[in-house]
């Protein structure tokens, strides 16, 4: 036999049959759209973390870019300074070797002879 008469799920007190089906039915309603709002705020939260990290990794990018760049420069205008450096120094060397050396036409050729009346003079006592 079936009886008439059910117990409310949220207080206990006792119930038709037919209002117990319209509580159970508010109840199912109620946890499906209490469902359906967590998983719109849980997608919501999902997409808004998703556009933060996309912003955070592309300003990361930007600067490590930008590091990158100066990094690069930098060792650009170093190997510069060496090379202007080097250049310097070679054309201090080459003017020290053109200060130090005689142009060939200006050196006065002694002939054998007069090397060897040299050597007789300088015997000579005066």
């Amino acid at each position: 036999m079936e009886t008439n008469i059910e117990q409310c799920p949220l207080c206990g007190t006792e119930l038709s049959k037919i209002k117990f089906r319209e509580i159970q039915s508010k109840l199912r309603e109620e946890d499906q759209r209490k469902a359906t709002e967590i998983a719109q705020v849980e997608a919501a939260t999902r997409q808004r973390l998703e556009q933060q990290f996309k912003l955070d990794l592309e300003k990361q990018l930007q600067a490590t870019a930008k590091k990158a760049k100066e990094e690069a420069e930098q060792q650009v205008k170093k190997v510069a300074a060496e090379r202007d450096q080097a250049n310097k120094k070679l054309k201090d060397a080459q003017d020290r070797s053109r200060r130090n050396t005689r142009p060939r036409s200006n050196v006065r050729r002694s002939s054998p002879t007069s090397a060897r009346l040299s050597k007789r003079i300088r015997h000579w006592r005066f």
